[in-house]
């Protein structure tokens, strides 16, 4: 099998009849790809040539990275999250489960999520969000949630101490109920919320805590939860992008 050069460079010929391999399925998700050896062999290319159309499909997020052996093809089975519903008011009052829990149940698929509770002194981002003033203490409930198994997304939510000190959200438990409808219990009734969105690629924490492949960027959810009278959380979740459908209900 040979590459001819007048339809643009080798590597990217490659990579667009490995992509169609993919997309066929003939290289279905969880199949090992052929090595650089046998690639090389078939298309009597250098192993470079081959390695700059792998690691295209790599950063397309269709295959895992590596050298040699070891590279398969991602099963990518994106999980819809309904950002506007776990706000509403009709959400809260019919239901007795965690929005995340909820949303990955509807799919048919199975969650879990690790939580950790923490108090800390507000960093800029938290003072700026909350309104609060520099120095101040926020409790940080920090979820790393998972899909099937697989680390998923993280959502750190951030409350001043003062409010909620004392309440369950202190406990690095999981809340049946949810943080908002315990909220509104104490008496903090969250009437709005005013969203933030950047795509960017993952920091290495994020791509460690996420398990996130080469190439994959990330969705930065930053969303202020308010009262009547003023914020009162601030939360920010990290999709990573190969994993979520982000949908949004907007009245007309």
């Amino acid at each position: 099998m040979t590459i001819e050069p007048e339809t643009g460079p080798k590597y990217r010929q490659i990579a667009s009849r490995l992509r169609a391999r993919i997309t066929r399925g003939d290289l279905s998700p969880g199949q090992t790809v052929p090595t650089e050896k046998e690639l090389s062999e078939n298309y009597k290319v250098s192993r470079n040539t081959v390695r700059l159309a792998l690691s295209a499909l790599t950063n397309e997020g269709l295959i895992t990275g590596g050298r040699g052996r070891g590279r398969v093809v991602r099963r990518v089975e994106p999980l819809i999250y309904h950002a506007s519903r776990s706000e509403s008011a009709r959400s809260r009052e019919v239901s007795d489960t965690d929005a995340f829990l909820q949303h990955v149940a509807e799919q048919n698929r199975r969650a879990s999520q690790q939580i950790e509770v923490q108090i800390v002194i507000a960093n800029e981002d938290i003072v700026s969000a909350l309104k609060i003033s520099k120095g101040d203490n926020v409790v940080v409930r920090r979820r790393l949630q998972y899909v099937d198994g697989q680390p998923w997304s993280t959502t750190d939510s951030y409350y001043p101490l003062a409010l909620v000190e004392g309440s369950q959200i202190l406990s690095p438990s999981d809340i049946p109920q949810g943080v908002i409808k315990l909220m509104a219990e104490m008496g903090h009734v969250q009437t709005h919320y005013v969203d933030e969105l950047t795509v960017r690629m993952p920091r290495p924490p994020e791509v460690q805590r996420l398990e996130i492949g080469q190439g994959i960027p990330v969705l930065a959810h930053n969303r202020t939860g308010f009262t009547d009278h003023g914020p009162v959380r601030w939360t920010r979740s990290i999709f990573p992008g190969d994993r979520h459908r982000i949908v949004y209900e907007v009245p007309a």
